[in-house]
């Protein structure tokens, strides 16, 4: 789970600015819209992460111009986060469950259409799309219609080859049956004994 706070690196803003450049920062996967910027008492939220280095505030910094400032913080409090958290409490129990040999109980399942058909599901609905391989886990971030969050696809390593089947000869063998016929029609001739002859329609 991340942390309830971000700062790396440092960042710039001019008072009254919508604008902050950040360097040797990480935005794209650390800060997410509604997250709220933080410096003594100056605060902003986020409204959108266009860059590693760069920020749009949803309303002018309030705060006095920062320059390559590193004592700065960013409160997680975006819902995107909170999405994450769900989503990934969701998977876990999946995991969990799927180890104990108990497998998991998803609310639907089918292609990509029948997922369609429970855009309007409550957050935390389980669809698993069943016709592609490995299978895809897909999770309602919130109520929103349409408001999908994966997929995510679980698959574990391949296994080792398995022993080779028994052939035909094999299985005759431990029938005790010497020969096996099929045909379409009736027996005729003579035969071994305990020979097998499996008559099909025609």
């Amino acid at each position: 789970m991340a942390d309830s706070t971000y700062h790396a690196g440092s960042i710039s803003v001019a008072a009254g600015g919508l604008a902050v450049t950040g360097t040797l920062t990480a935005f794209l996967s650390q800060v997410k819209p509604g997250d709220t910027l933080m410096k003594g008492e100056g605060f902003a939220v986020v409204e959108t992460v266009p860059s590693n280095t760069s920020l749009t505030l949803a309303l002018p910094w309030n705060g006095t111009m920062l320059t390559d400032e590193e004592d700065y913080r960013i409160l997680r409090t975006g819902v995107g986060w909170h999405s994450a958290v769900e989503i990934n409490t969701r998977l876990a129990a999946i995991v969990a469950a799927i180890e104990a040999g108990r497998g998991f109980d998803p609310d639907a399942t089918g292609t990509l259409t029948d997922r369609a058909a429970n855009d309007d599901a409550a957050k935390g609905f389980i669809f698993v799309r069943t016709d592609v391989v490995p299978f895809q886990i897909y999770i309602k971030a919130s109520a929103t219609s349409g408001d999908w969050a994966g997929p995510t696809s679980m698959q574990g390593e391949p296994g080792d080859d398995g022993a080779p089947g028994a052939t035909t000869a094999d299985v005759l063998a431990a029938l005790g049956v010497p020969s096996i016929t099929i045909s379409t029609s009736d027996p005729t001739g003579s035969a071994a004994e305990n020979a097998l002859w499996l008559k099909v329609p025609a």
